[in-house]
């Protein structure tokens, strides 16, 4: 059996398996396996925030994902009401189409009417036109809808 002497003290290097042994490393005593748990631990802070991260950032592709849909859906609603009135003439009735496989529309044009005015029926008086616009997209397994209201003043 030896002794060894580190700075006034005594270790059994034959009663102490290796790895249990404490070496000198500078100026204090480390453990053999203090080390790996302080790695191991670091790795487990590290997974963490790469979680973190991953969440955040699949988050925001989503919700891009989403607002380019919107402006997509804005952007063809915009063209069918700058459009209408120039092709055809406005006429009450229902109108629908798609721009491609994602996007659909449907159109809906009625007389407005208010409660107490008098409905004339005279073919060269201004009309005023209620103009309602859904344009409908799927994002996965649900249906969005973009609606539009807008009034026109036509002659029927």
């Amino acid at each position: 059996m030896r002794l060894a002497i580190c700075h006034q003290r005594i270790y059994l290097r034959r009663i102490l398996p290796r790895r249990v042994r404490a070496r000198h490393v500078g100026p204090r005593l480390v453990q053999d396996g203090v080390v790996l748990l302080e790695v191991l631990v670091a790795f487990s802070i590290l997974t963490m925030s790469l979680a973190v991260l991953l969440n955040s950032v699949s988050g925001s592709l989503k919700q891009h994902r989403i607002v380019e849909n919107r402006l997509i859906a804005t952007t063809h609603a915009a063209n069918i009401l700058a459009g209408l009135g120039i092709e055809s003439p406005l006429n009450p009735g229902n109108k629908s189409g798609n721009f491609d496989e994602h996007f659909s529309w449907q159109l809906n044009i009625s007389e407005a009417v208010s409660a107490g005015a008098a409905v004339d029926r005279e073919e060269t008086v201004p009309k005023l036109l209620s103009l309602e616009l859904k344009v409908r997209w799927n994002e996965g397994a649900v249906v969005k809808e973009y609606v539009v209201t807008r009034k026109r003043i036509a002659v029927l």
